[in-house]
């Protein structure tokens, strides 16, 4: 592991603690619902947790020396950032219609098999993380998500 990613790893330990305690001062609800300070409290735990992670990953054999490929590399690499740029105007446009649920499984799906994962992983994945989103989103903390026809 190279000293830049432990660096990081650390950095993004110290970064969520002192957002975590910067959020324990924002104003509580009354009625017991979770109040503003809940998502970024979500997301430093997170930044801590997978911050430790990357900081106290245990070493690895280094990679074996790169190919004359690398023109092919970069241009696949191009295209993944490309797709994932489309994917963002792909949901702005198709969302409204079609709704979130499809819109974001058939996404998701796309972007994991381009990127690698088996087909049945992606599916199984994709599904999964859009039932979760839509969970903690649209049921837990209400966000309103684009329905589309699927409720018609």
């Amino acid at each position: 592991m190279r000293l830049s990613d432990r660096l990081m790893g650390a950095g993004a330990v110290v970064a969520g603690a002192v957002i975590f305690g910067a959020t324990l001062r924002f104003p509580r609800l009354e009625d017991g619902a979770p109040g503003p300070a809940l998502f970024p409290q979500i997301l430093a735990g997170l930044m801590v947790v997978f911050g430790a992670l990357l900081a106290f990953r245990p070493e690895r054999a280094p990679a074996p020396p790169a190919e004359a490929s690398a023109g092919g590399d970069r241009r696949r690499a191009a295209v993944n950032v490309a797709l994932v740029f489309g994917a963002i105007v792909a949901f702005m446009v198709v969302a409204p219609v079609a709704g979130f649920l499809l819109t974001t499984t058939g996404i998701l799906f796309i972007l994991m098999w381009r990127l690698g994962a088996a087909p049945w992983r992606a599916a199984l994945a994709a599904a999964g993380l859009t039932l979760f989103v839509y969970v903690v989103f649209g049921k837990v903390l209400r966000v309103p998500l684009p329905l589309g026809w699927l409720w018609f």
